[in-house]
Formats: structure tokens, sequence, C-alpha cells
């Protein structure tokens, strides 16, 4: 594959790798049979007593991605003929982010990805507040049902009235029909369909698409700066735009319930902080939409069963 580079014209001919450490390494426990064998060889001092098969596994291990690199070329070397697997050599460049554009200045650069990183926090603060209400609306729909199946309480008159009562939210619904309607008229793109697909897309995924909704992305970046911080030069970490270089991966791992797996691989390619925040922010912008569009759905079902809806959005 080649790799887009963004400041200038040249393209890098390989494949794309994830630099990776290894911060752990962790031995299967012993089974209940491997400390009853160890114990018996113990007390036997007999040497070539059985060993279990267990111990045999292959030890686990944490890696922690640390940086991006191209892979130009790929050996393979068999060192013990015994081992079937073998070790893998490959030759890779370092793939690093150059200068956003080489004719703004540092400090417009800096002021251009940090109006990014302010907008992106804020789609991203409103995504987990309308996850957050969703949940609710779903626990009030669903009492709300066990209310009217045990008899309680009956809602046929009240969907009735509010069927026939032009709501806020009924009012905006239409208008988004219509709008939807004016744009296939003239031949756009169909986007009633498009929006139903993504609303039902969204409706299948865990939390909505959603996930990290109980951190902030600024705590998030806080925690990757730390972490990146011992595998770099301390002059590397001190440039400001290490900051936003990190935000521009943590907002894309906040995106990876709802992006699909070739936006992330696009995203990933570009060796610019300001390009892979702008195509977040645009992603980030469209699965917030769509949400808006769930939640003017939830509170019509809220609105026609007689519960509260304006304290959840």
């Amino acid at each position: 594959m080649k790799m887009k580079n963004v400041s200038t014209t040249a393209d890098w001919a390989g494949r794309y790798a994830t630099l990776a450490a290894i911060i752990d390494i962790r031995q299967p426990s012993l089974s209940y049979l491997d400390t009853s064998l160890s114990l018996s060889s113990k007390k036997t001092g007999r040497q070539n007593a059985p060993v279990s098969p267990f111990k045999q596994s292959v030890r686990s291990c944490t890696l922690l991605g640390i940086g991006r690199s191209i892979v130009t070329s790929l050996h393979s070397i068999t060192f013990d003929k015994s081992v079937e697997v073998p070790v893998v050599i490959g030759k890779f460049e370092v793939l690093t982010d150059t200068k956003e554009r080489d004719a703004m200045s540092p400090v417009h650069a800096v002021t251009q990805v940090h109006d990014l990183v302010v907008r992106i926090g804020r789609i991203h603060d409103r995504r987990c507040r309308i996850v957050a209400g969703l949940h609710v609306a779903n626990a009030r729909l669903e009492r709300r049902r066990r209310l009217d199946e045990e008899g309680s309480m009956t809602t046929e008159e009240g969907g009735k009235k509010a069927e026939n009562t032009m709501t806020p939210d009924r009012l905006v619904g239409d208008l988004m029909s219509m709008r939807d309607f004016l744009a296939i008229k003239e031949g756009g793109l169909t986007n009633t369909q498009q929006h139903k697909e993504h609303m039902d897309r969204l409706k299948s995924l865990n939390n909505w698409g959603v996930n990290h909704c109980l951190s902030s992305l600024k705590d998030l970046n806080m925690d990757m700066v730390r972490n990146m911080a011992p595998f770099y030069s301390v002059k590397f970490t001190s440039r400001e735009m290490f900051y936003y270089e990190m935000f521009s991966f943590v907002v894309w791992k906040a995106l990876k319930d709802y992006a699909v797996p070739v936006d992330v691989a696009q995203a990933l390619q570009y060796r610019s902080c300001g390009d892979r925040l702008k195509i977040a922010y645009e992603k980030m912008l469209d699965h917030r939409l769509v949400l808006e569009r769930i939640v003017e759905e939830k509170s019509q079902e809220l609105v026609d069963c007689g519960e509260e809806c304006v304290d959840l959005w």
C-alpha cells in the first residue's frame, strides 16, 4: 500500500504496521494438577517426575501501541528447526507527522488544530449526554410498558391525543421529512433512506456506538500523553504539537465503535495531525446528527406514553 503524505507529494511504499512495546508478561496460573505434581516431585525427590502439559503453554503478554511505521521488507528466519514458527525480521521506517503546511506559521498551525480539538470535545460531550438520556428514556418506557401490561394504567386515550397534537418535536420531524422529500424531488441523495440505515445501524451497536462515554476526551488524552512519554525523547514530547498529535489518535479510539475499519485505516495513513482531526470531526458530527434523530424518535415515544422527556436531552 502507499501511505499518503499530505504535506508533500511524496508517497511511502510499503505495509503499514504498529510499533508496540511489551509492558507486561504473564504466565498462566498453575492448575490443581500442576500443583499436585510439583509437590509430589519435591517429596519423592524424583527429578524425572511427570510434567503436566499445562506447563508448556505459551506466556501471555500485554502490548501497547506507541507509534506507526512502514515495513519495506520482510524476511523469515528459522533459528531452531524443532520450532515450527519461524522468526520474522523486517526493515521499517518510523512514520511521524510532518509540518501542517509549509506556508503556515507554527502559531497558526497550533491555533487551527486547537479549534478542532475544542469542537470535537464538545461534540463528544454531547454524544455522551444523548446516550445517558437514551438509557433513561428506555428505562421509563420499559416501566410504562410493565404498568400497561399489569392493567394499572392505560395510555390509549393519551396516545390518541398526542397524535392529534402538534408538538415541537413532531414539527421538527415533519420539517426534516419535507426537506428530505424536496432533496429527492430535485435529484439529490435519498437522505431519508440514508438516515434510516444509519439509525438502524446505531440501534444495533452497543451503547449506540459511543464508547468512553464516562470520560472526557481531555482526560483520555492526558492519560495517553503520560503513557507515551517514556517511549519518546524529552525534546519530542516538549513540543506543543505533541499534545494535539496524541489527541488525533485518542479521538479515533473514541470513534472505534461507530467508525468502520476503512475510515480508521484512512485516518492512520495521514501524516498530518490537522487532517486526522478534520476527518474525525466530520465523522463525530455525523454520529451526533444521527443520534439527534434517534432522540426525536425516542421523545415522540415518551410523549405518546405520557412520560416527560424535556429533562433528558
